[in-house]
């Protein structure tokens, strides 16, 4: 199926929440579910979509889809985020768990040197969908 043309490409122009890392291997950003999934269903492929909060399992994720050299899709449930990590704050909690991800995203670039497809999802931000953007 063909973009509808009025739809603008999703980049740091039209969405000034998108961050770019600078990897050892060259920028990347994380892609949206719609990009990582539009090319999973065109050629006939499965996404992981692992729900990954505390450092352990972020990093085991990392690994073994960097090994795979496979896409990967992070998601962490609001709830999650409210418990698994230190903290009061809920946009410090959104911002201290995306650094999380950015950092071992960068670390994993480095060690395998080759970027991988990654999307990260905050799944169900109901209550505080205004400080989701804040803080990712």
């Amino acid at each position: 199926m063909d973009k509808p043309k009025d739809i603008a490409p999703l980049s740091t122009n039209t969405n000034p929440y998108l961050h770019v890392l600078e990897t050892s291997q060259g920028k990347m950003r994380f892609l949206n579910l719609k990009e990582m999934l539009g090319v999973a269903d065109q050629y006939h492929f499965g996404v992981l979509a692992a729900n990954a909060v505390v450092p352990e399992m972020v990093y085991g994720v990392l690994d073994a889809a960097f090994e795979c050299n496979s896409p990967v899709i992070i998601e962490a449930a609001e709830s999650q985020i409210g418990y698994a990590l230190p903290g009061t704050d809920y946009v410090e909690k959104l911002t201290r768990f995306k650094d999380l991800i950015i950092d071992a995203v960068i670390a994993r670039v480095d060690l395998y040197k080759q970027q991988i497809p990654i999307c990260l999802h905050i799944d169900h931000l109901q209550n505080w969908s205004w400080q989701g953007f804040e803080g990712c």
